[in-house]
């Protein structure tokens, strides 16, 4: 991945994270809101905007004011299109784990876009479950 494609990625997440997940009633939105952030500032270590979102969402402030460029359905289907296209390259371990990690911010963006939920639980059976607390990297 580019490095300006890595920073538009961590900025949709952490508008996504300040505009849809902080404020939804999902159980684990919490969780959620620091993986995004966490693979949004992996993805591009210094980004503002995920860092001050990511600080808002440490602290319990309010967010930064940020525009998401597209829904969450259509986002979600842009996530899962890139991971595809990054599992298609050959030989490129770092690209496939990052398509992974892609597929499984689809899945919980999107809990009904089906090709989402099928690559993470196939990436899932053949290499095992992501682990959060590493880089994609």
């Amino acid at each position: 991945m580019l490095s300006l494609e890595k920073e538009t990625w961590a900025n949709q997440l952490a508008a996504y994270v300040a505009l849809h997940l902080h404020d939804s009633n999902r159980d684990d939105r919490e969780l959620w809101c620091a993986r995004m952030l966490h693979f949004a500032l992996v993805l591009h270590p210094q980004n503002p905007r995920a860092a001050q979102t990511r600080q808002a969402h440490q602290q319990d402030a309010p967010f930064p004011k940020l525009h998401a460029e597209h829904s969450p359905a259509v986002f979600a289907q842009l996530l899962l299109r890139r991971g595809q296209q990054l599992l298609a390259l050959p030989d490129s371990p770092t690209d496939h784990r990052v398509a992974a990690y892609l597929f499984a911010l689809a899945a919980v963006i999107d809990p009904t876009l089906e090709d989402a939920m099928h690559a993470l639980e196939t990436w899932r059976i053949q290499h095992g479950s992501l682990d959060w607390s590493i880089s994609p990297e």
